[in-house]
């Protein structure tokens, strides 16, 4: 994570795989893997602002916030070639 000031973002891949294992996870429309594999390849976007907890900030040390967002992104998950 870079922070500047009060603010910081990141950016993460996230590359998962598994053997295929069929009795755990059965190809199924909705909800199921689409091999039985549980292969998920994707990316996670990160971003934070501080808005108390500074050495000037009202409150220190006892008053923090910490906003954060995050969002994953997946190319391909529970096996499939695509999302």
């Amino acid at each position: 994570m870079i922070t500047i000031t009060s603010w910081g973002a990141g950016l993460s891949c996230l590359d998962t795989s598994g053997s295929t294992y069929l009795a755990l996870r059965r190809p199924a429309p909705l909800c199921g893997a689409a091999n039985g594999l549980s292969n998920r390849r994707g990316y996670v976007l990160a971003g934070e602002y501080l808005q108390f907890g500074k050495r000037q900030s009202f409150g220190r040390p006892y008053l923090n916030l910490l906003v954060g967002l995050k969002c994953t992104c997946y190319t391909s998950f529970n096996g499939g070639a695509t999302d």
